[in-house]
């Protein structure tokens, strides 16, 4: 239903007191004709007021008429099956895979956060559109854990290049020594 303030309330002594009038009890049953009425105390003070995710104190009788709209109306949330959350960190990482080998580090880490805010955002319009909710975390470790396993092996790969550089520099002054060496002894 929503927010407090979009509910109808009525003082139950107003209702109680028309009891006696029948003019007034007919308009009373005109306006709560086919309505589900929650009767609780919501005076200063009372016990019937809790905390929600949007406000931190709500009559909670309004929690309760809106667990009986939804069951009514049912506009249940409904969560996607894991299978769903997996396979989407694994379209993720592909793609994140494959930019990491013809890309730069600033380029690869911009493409690593575009795909979590591509996940999340895709996550939040899917519960929007549609009341169903994935699991967020499964696509979102998968990234960084590939993320960082990705760059761990490109920095793997860059020291064996620095390493073979060396071993060829040092093959060839070596030869080069060598071939004074001969010089030397000839001349």
């Amino acid at each position: 239903i929503g927010p407090w303030e979009s509910m109808h309330h009525y003082r139950f002594s107003d209702i109680y007191l028309a009891s006696d009038d029948q003019d007034e009890m007919e308009l009373w049953a005109e306006e709560l004709d086919g309505a589900i009425v929650v009767v609780s105390e919501v005076t200063t003070g009372s016990s019937d007021i809790g905390a929600v995710p949007t406000d931190a104190a709500y009559p909670l009788s309004g929690v309760s008429a809106n667990v009986i709209h939804t069951i009514l109306t049912g506009q249940f949330l409904y969560q996607l099956p894991l299978m769903y959350s997996f396979l989407t960190g694994v379209v993720l990482l592909s793609a994140l895979a494959l930019a990491s080998r013809v890309r730069s580090s600033v380029f690869f880490l911009a493409g690593a956060l575009g795909a979590a805010l591509l996940c999340f955002s895709g996550q939040a319009l899917l519960f929007f559109l549609t009341q169903r909710i994935g699991n967020l975390l499964i696509p979102l470790l998968m990234i960084g854990t590939g993320y960082l396993s990705l760059q761990l092996l490109r920095a793997i790969e860059n020291m064996q290049a620095l390493r073979q550089a060396e071993l060829s520099r040092s093959a060839y002054l070596k030869e080069l020594e060598i071939g004074r060496e001969i010089q030397r002894g000839f001349f």
